[in-house]
């Protein structure tokens, strides 16, 4: 039941958020397939920055190179013109991304009340994409989005450190987990290219871990490709190192569970790995 009704979550949108500068092209690449998976809209929403407007009018702001060596009068016009520069070259790759994928499409360029456009594109459902790498100077921004869009089925991110988005995918199940509804997922994604789905037990041991299993088993279709493996003390570095060693695509995990408990803690794990990091309600 809940496997059907997070497909019926995801069915509804996949939001593209991206702020001000270029989205990373991993995420542009996650995006639009979670949409043709999903049979879902992809909605492109480029977020213009509202500080740097606000700064660019003041009469002592200054534009400072890389280097520290020019300085120049921060223009108003200037910074609307390289804004606009950018949300135009975002939207011809967006629509040469979806063309290509054959998924229905649409790109908002948006100013001011970002919540609210938000909040408005989701209806409550769908899953939503940040569109720049995460930092850790950011620990606030899961549980902002969450608290802001309590209907939303899942955010997907990268890491500084992403690479790629092919490969194996890697799901963490632990005692907590609904373990349908990530396997379902997992397998749903995986389907699309027949990767394979590895399939983490955490924080289980014995007859916890063997009911993990299970569940999971009754869960997946005959034909996917899978294996069990454990992984002991779930943390950012031990999870880097699974995934760069399986060479993993993607990593879904629960919101609330040892990769997602806060946070501080879903960014952590998501600047530890290589690939993208899918976290679900």
């Amino acid at each position: 039941m809940a496997a059907r009704q997070l497909q019926a979550d995801m069915r509804g949108k996949i939001v593209l958020r991206m702020r001000g500068g270029a989205a990373s092209p991993l995420i542009l690449e996650v995006a639009t397939r979670f949409a043709r998976i999903f049979h879902g809209e992809l909605h492109g929403l480029f977020v213009e920055n509202e500080e740097l407007l606000a700064l660019a009018q003041m009469p002592f702001a200054r534009e400072i190179s890389l280097t520290g060596g020019r300085t120049r009068a921060l223009s108003l016009n200037v910074v609307r013109k390289e804004m606009e520069a950018a949300s135009a070259a975002m939207e011809r790759e967006f629509e040469r991304l979806t063309r290509a994928a054959r998924v229905p499409a649409r790109f908002e360029v948006i100013r001011g009340a970002t919540e609210e456009a938000l909040r408005k594109a989701m209806k409550n459902t769908g899953i939503l994409a940040i569109g720049e790498p995460l930092a850790l100077a950011a620990p606030n921004m899961f549980p902002k989005l969450l608290a802001e869009l309590p209907g939303i089925a899942g955010i997907v991110v990268v890491g500084s450190r992403a690479r790629r988005a092919r490969g194996p995918i890697l799901t963490v199940i632990d005692p907590s987990s609904d373990v349908a509804m990530l396997v379902d997922s997992a397998q749903r994604i995986a389907g699309e290219g027949a990767q394979e789905v590895i399939l983490l037990i955490a924080g289980a041991q014995g007859g916890e871990a063997e009911r993990l299993r299970a569940e999971a088993r009754s869960a997946l279709d005959a034909g996917t490709h899978h294996r069990f493996e454990r992984i002991g003390a779930v943390t950012p570095r031990a999870l880097g190192a699974m995934v760069q060693h399986h060479e993993g695509g993607l990593v879904i995990a629960r919101i609330g569970g040892p990769v997602a408990g806060d946070g501080v803690q879903a960014s952590r794990f998501a600047c530890a790995l290589d690939c993208p990091l899918l976290l679900l309600r």
